[in-house]
């Protein structure tokens, strides 16, 4: 902002001065970008704009390198830095719509943040992820259930049903990670991962792709068993 607020007020020097012929020079490439594009439509582009083709004969602008020792350049830098010096402001900037977006952004986030941390919900499901973000996780329904402990699981059930919370295999509490890691009824599906996979948690074989598409697997094969026992 500061850049864009030095070049319009250059420009407006050179028009009250009644100069012609005027080069304005900048090693901001990304304000002259912003001036060729047709959406920035801040009051502040729109402005320049419009004054530099008005006047479009008499002032022309350009681009430096920076830091190349160009003594206008140069020049340019040293005042900048003196305006720091100064006792009062010439110019108070506000925050950019951007940034206000950002922020907001970013103050959600946190808020997000904090609650997630404090809830008593989702408990599981913050094994696998203790910070919130909004890129999306998984979209397989299977696997999403290893994810939240909700679902097919024979624990789950007994918390929210009242039915039997054994695995069908013996007396073991059917919980996610029997049902994933231990379960001798699905012993067959996991006979294919590798075997360092054994010394792992859940907690560690949750991001791994391979993973997720076994234990999706698994999940809809015991679907598939518990379908027979609801028909």
């Amino acid at each position: 902002m500061a850049e864009v607020t030095a070049i319009q007020k250059a420009i407006d020097y050179v028009i009250a001065s009644g100069l012609v012929n005027m080069g304005i020079v900048t090693n901001s490439r990304s304000i002259l970008q912003t001036l060729e594009s047709a959406i920035d439509r801040r009051a502040i582009i729109v402005d320049i704009k419009t004054k530099l083709q008005t006047y479009r004969n008499n002032i022309l602008l350009y681009w430096v390198k920076a830091r190349k020792g160009q003594w206008g350049n140069e020049r340019a830098d040293f005042l900048a830095k003196s305006t720091t010096e100064k006792d009062l402001l010439d110019v108070e900037f506000f925050q950019s719509t951007r940034q206000l977006i950002n922020a907001s952004n970013q103050n959600m986030r946190e808020n997000w943040q904090a609650r997630w941390l404090d809830s008593r919900k989702g408990i599981w499901t913050k094994t696998f992820y203790e910070k919130v973000d909004t890129k999306r996780i998984c979209g397989d329904f299977y696997f999403n259930q290893v994810l939240s402990g909700h679902g097919v699981f024979g624990l789950f059930h007994a918390s929210m049903f009242g039915k039997p919370a054994e695995c069908q295999r013996g007396q073991i509490i059917e919980s996610v990670s029997h049902v994933i890691l231990e379960c001798e009824l699905w012993r067959d599906l996991r006979s294919e991962r590798p075997k360092n996979w054994k010394n792992k948690d859940l907690k560690e074989l949750v991001p791994i792709h391979e993973f997720r598409s076994q234990a999706s697997a698994t999940v809809k094969a015991l679907y598939k068993t518990r379908s027979m026992d609801w028909s």
